[in-house]
């Protein structure tokens, strides 16, 4: 059996190194590309929603009274 030449090692030992660098640098570029995760959206009781759906927004300035309906006599 042939011995390797120390020469060959330190060849092959480069290339290995050589290539994990570049396997590091691009999964380094594809974590910084990634979109930012996104915040929760805050809870809503029911009650608030369904009131703020049915009257609308009470800061908006299209929002008006709408007089109840007391039956008819």
């Amino acid at each position: 059996m042939k011995s390797v030449p120390l020469l060959s090692l330190i060849i092959i030992t480069i290339i290995i190194t050589i290539i994990i660098t570049i396997i590091i640098i691009i999964i380094i570029k594809v974590m910084k590309n990634r979109p930012p995760a996104r915040k929760p959206l805050p809870r809503v009781r029911t009650g608030d929603r369904i009131r703020t759906g049915a009257l609308g927004d009470p800061s908006e300035h299209k929002t008006r009274m709408v007089p109840l309906y007391h039956g008819g006599l």
